[in-house]
């Protein structure tokens, strides 16, 4: 899958690894569940749950992937290895605090 954009009058693509891909159709997928969810109007059904429960995985999917990259960049003996780190642990958190919400 390519993906084309215009950069000063020049056409590049950018090509997308099975991550990037998996991360953009769950995000589709979860916006469509969304719509579904503020159409019917539903605030205490299952669905609303799952769908934050999901929506929990992303950040936390993100933040251990971060954490594996963080080391590339030096990990804590640098100040790029820091900031990925900490960002990385920080999605943790957000994204385990949104699974044991919706539990």
């Amino acid at each position: 899958m390519r993906i084309y954009f215009l950069t000063s009058g020049f056409k590049r693509y950018v090509r997308l690894n099975k991550s990037s891909k998996l991360l953009i159709t769950s995000f589709i997928i979860l916006f469509f569940w969304w719509i579904y969810i503020l159409i019917t109007g539903a605030t205490d059904a299952p669905a609303n749950y799952w769908f934050v429960f999901l929506y929990g995985l992303i950040p936390l999917f993100g933040g251990i992937t971060g954490v594996a990259l963080s080391k590339g960049w030096g990990g804590h003996q640098s100040a790029m290895g820091k900031a990925g780190l900490f960002l990385s642990l920080g999605l943790i958190t957000w994204g385990l605090g949104e699974c044991i919400w919706s539990y």
